[in-house]
């Protein structure tokens, strides 16, 4: 008896697969651009597992729910997987995913077909964003005393590390959703590792977010004193703050009789109006980043100095202050750009002749003064509201200069103790 002949789009017989498990391949019609039979493939651990998969693909095909695979670009592919986020994240989160993706994916990456691009490709884009130079704004030059021009300059920088991580890291997971919807088979981006250039392993040693030591961070405090922001500068070391939850505090989460301050929103920017401006968002970074902390007496008194004077100008502006309950306000009472913080440290430390460093250098100063203080691993994880304390110790503890020289190894003291002990 003749065998049975499949009818068109039944999909192939379920293989055996050489790696293990099984795999059918599935027609979906006929590319109408080039002529030519769509398929896809279909895998898994069992023939049944597979012919579920095959019969799923091929009823949403018919149904007309799913298009050919030749149809899905990259490009398209991203859009789609973009608008399917968007309900279920933050607008930063959607902004930064949607920022990345179209700055750094390039248009003939995204023109290709989802199923062509393989490890490769991204292997070659990931050289390429290293290599990527950004223009620093254009900076006054002076050239006489009634002349001024403005010179372009560029940074040899290269796009950072951890920017490209991030680009890989939403490739990925965008890749994964074709996955789960049986558009290809293999995620390209699984695996592929982001790693620091000579550049950036240089910078990181003597970097803008390293700790600094207690010289350094007394003479910046010091220099910084008469400075509006030196209240919240005070309170980023103090507590370890992250610069948009110290910008987020708000005096009723304050407790001056017991010392407790309770972190439970941050300041950032968010697109409002079509500009972008700061905003108070109840989101925070981690699950652990809303956390109760206590502070030193010193820091109350800073805090309740910092009261005085918002009062004063409250009082000055009458009707027009802008009440929101924040510590640190700006003179009318609106919340501070988080980049504020930034620029106010760059132009203390230049007067002052100091080490530039970032606001998170306060965050990684704080941590590591703790830790080299005695203080538990686990403790200080919990005030700094890491997810885990091996965040804390592996990213955040800076081990000092004289500390370092406080554990010299004599070998002639060893010797001479050796000595005297088999007396």
């Amino acid at each position: 008896m003749a065998a049975t002949r499949r009818g068109t789009n039944e999909g192939s017989v379920i293989r055996e697969h050489v790696r293990g498990g099984f795999y059918s391949h599935v027609s979906l019609g006929y590319n109408p651009r080039t002529g030519k039979r769509a398929r896809t493939t279909v895998y898994g651990k069992t023939k049944d597992e597979v012919k579920a998969k095959r019969d799923a693909l091929l009823v949403a095909h018919r149904q007309g729910t799913i298009t050919a695979p030749e149809k899905h670009t990259l490009g398209a592919w991203l859009d789609q997987w973009l608008e399917s986020k968007k309900p279920h994240i933050s607008e930063g989160s959607y902004r930064d995913y949607e920022g990345l993706l179209g700055r750094h994916v390039p248009q003939e990456l995204k023109k290709m077909r989802l199923q062509a691009i393989k490890r490769a490709h991204l292997k070659e884009l990931d050289t390429k964003l290293a290599k990527v130079h950004r223009a620093e704004p254009s900076k006054k030059v002076s050239v006489t005393n009634k002349k001024t021009v403005h010179k372009e300059e560029k940074a040899k920088v290269t796009l950072s590390a951890r920017t490209r991580s991030k680009v890989f890291q939403y490739l990925k997971a965008a890749f994964e959703e074709a996955i789960e919807q049986e558009l290809i088979a293999v995620n390209p981006a699984r695996g592929i590792r982001v790693r620091a250039n000579t550049q950036e392993l240089q910078a990181r040693a003597t970097g803008a977010d390293k700790a600094l030591s207690e010289g350094e961070m007394f003479a910046f405090l010091d220099a910084a004193l008469n400075h509006p922001l030196y209240p919240a500068l005070y309170t980023m070391f103090s507590l370890g703050l992250r610069r948009g939850e110290a910008l987020g505090l708000r005096w009723r989460s304050v407790n001056f009789t017991t010392g407790e301050i309770r972190i439970e929103q941050q300041v950032k920017m968010a697109m409002v109006d079509k500009k972008m401006r700061p905003i108070i968002s109840a989101t925070l970074k981690t699950k652990g980043s809303r956390r109760k902390l206590f502070a030193s007496e010193d820091l109350l008194e800073v805090l309740k100095a910092r009261k005085t004077a918002q009062e004063s100008d409250r009082k000055k502006l009458g009707d027009s202050w802008t009440e929101n309950g924040l510590i640190f306000t700006t003179t009318l009472g609106t919340p501070y750009n988080p980049d504020n913080l930034n620029r106010a440290i760059t132009n203390i430390c230049r007067d002052a002749g100091l080490r530039r460093f970032s606001s998170h250098a306060a965050r990684h100063t704080a941590i590591s003064t703790q830790l080299r203080n005695g203080e538990k691993l686990e403790v200080v994880s919990a005030i700094a509201g890491h997810a885990r304390p091996s965040i804390t110790a592996d990213l955040y503890r800076t081990v000092f200069d004289d500390e370092k020289r406080e554990a010299v190894f004599s070998l002639k003291d060893k010797r001479a103790k050796r000595v005297i002990a088999q007396a």
